[in-house]
């Protein structure tokens, strides 16, 4: 595989970016890469990096990465081919499809695994319903001097 054949999916058109995938493009390099892994995501990752930095067409990069993300073998195929080398963490973070963390809204049940924030409480330090705790206190002000004044008597 070379990268003539992810290179067809490719199309220049209008707009901001010089290039963008073909519709259907997306399915077409999944099924390149299910077919041969190890060297299609290869070409793949040099091809986003070139569309990224050289070419300016960022989406059409992007989209190669959804590609990548939703084939298994080609994930699998890059973890081998770069695991403990300096680039693992960057392609673990190109690739990883986590979801970005949201807080939590009122009134929705927690998620599994979710900690409470009142397991991070101290024990003795808990308020507790019906007791009040003792307001600090304003501190008492500074007493007041004043000065003598030296009365001369005559």
């Amino acid at each position: 595989m070379t990268l003539e054949a992810l290179a067809q999916h490719l199309e220049t058109g209008p707009g901001a970016e010089p290039y963008r995938l073909r519709p259907g493009g997306v399915s077409a390099i999944v099924v390149l890469l299910e077919a041969d892994p190890k060297n299609v995501s290869e070409i793949a990752l040099k091809l986003v990096v070139a569309l990224e930095e050289s070419l300016a067409s960022p989406n059409a990069a992007q989209q190669i990465v959804t590609a990548l993300r939703s084939s298994p073998a080609a994930l699998r195929a890059i973890r081998e081919r770069y695991a403990g080398s300096d680039r693992s963490q960057a392609l673990d973070a190109l690739l990883d499809q986590r979801k970005a963390v949201r807080a939590p809204m009122h009134g929705v049940a927690a998620p599994d695994g979710a900690v409470s924030l009142r397991s991070f409480l101290d024990v003795g330090r808990e308020r507790r319903p019906g007791v009040s705790r003792a307001r600090p206190t304003a501190p008492a002000p500074a007493p007041r001097t004043t000065r003598r004044r030296a009365f001369r008597l005559a």
